[in-house]
């Protein structure tokens, strides 16, 4: 039920909603252009035919998430005004406003949130850019420079910790990938979290061994001054 519901709002609620020739679309989607009533309307709405046997023999026997990733390659101009949308949201790791962690015995107003455990995410909302050109460094340009560091590595303990976040890069790429593809516009904060999370791992991962080699360094300069030390006694 979840991938048809999916399936539905990607064609229903993304391409044809946001679309200048819906009816183009659904023949280049090999669906009847006679579905076109249903465009702007997503899966959990009610009212909805997502379970009338005569639409899902026209809808579901037809399509596919290869489909709509094809759909997305041959216009590279949605697909890019996916990527921008799917950027502004990717520090964000709570619901803004209209959905909240509480109870309703709880007696606060509806929306409202917890602040505890907030930190991180308070601080990325307010200090990492929600933009185009922070997604592209995280997904292109801190690659690539991981890739020529490992290159010129000798150590193996080195390019095993460049493996790893060279994993991690491309686990979060994949996974931005497929939220905004599979999911378009709708709940991307929650589609975006394992990608929030991929990316929070990455940066504990650096920060940890830029620590443990700042630790080593000063070990190392220690163990030179007593040895100096030494020899100037002996």
């Amino acid at each position: 039920m979840f991938k048809e519901a999916v399936l539905y709002n990607g064609v229903f609620y993304e391409i044809l909603k946001k679309s200048s020739t819906p009816e183009g679309d659904l023949t280049e989607l090999g669906l009847d252009p006679g579905l076109i009533t249903l465009k702007g309307t997503h899966a959990f709405m009610p009212d909805i035919p997502i379970n009338d046997p005569t639409f899902r023999k026209k809808f579901f026997s037809h399509i596919g998430f290869q489909k709509i990733v094809t759909f997305y390659l041959r216009h590279p101009d949605r697909l890019w005004v996916l990527i921008r949308k799917g950027a502004e949201s990717t520090s964000l790791m709570r619901f803004p406003g209209y959905l909240g962690n509480f109870e309703k015995s709880a007696g606060y107003e509806p929306g409202a949130q917890t602040r505890i455990f907030s930190f991180w995410s308070d601080f990325k909302e307010r200090f990492f850019p929600k933009s185009l050109f922070f997604l592209l460094i995280s997904c292109v340009l801190y690659p690539t420079s991981l890739f020529f560091i490992r290159v010129t590595l000798r150590s193996t303990r080195g390019k095993l910790f460049l493996d790893w976040l060279l994993l991690l890069t491309l686990m979060f790429v994949c996974q931005f990938l497929t939220s905004i593809l599979a999911g378009g516009e709708q709940d991307l904060v929650k589609h975006l979290f394992l990608f929030n999370t991929l990316i929070d791992l990455s940066i504990l991962s650096v920060f940890v061994a830029l620590v443990w080699g700042f630790i080593r360094l000063r070990k190392g300069k220690l163990a030179g001054t007593i040895e100096l030390a030494l020899v100037q006694v002996g």
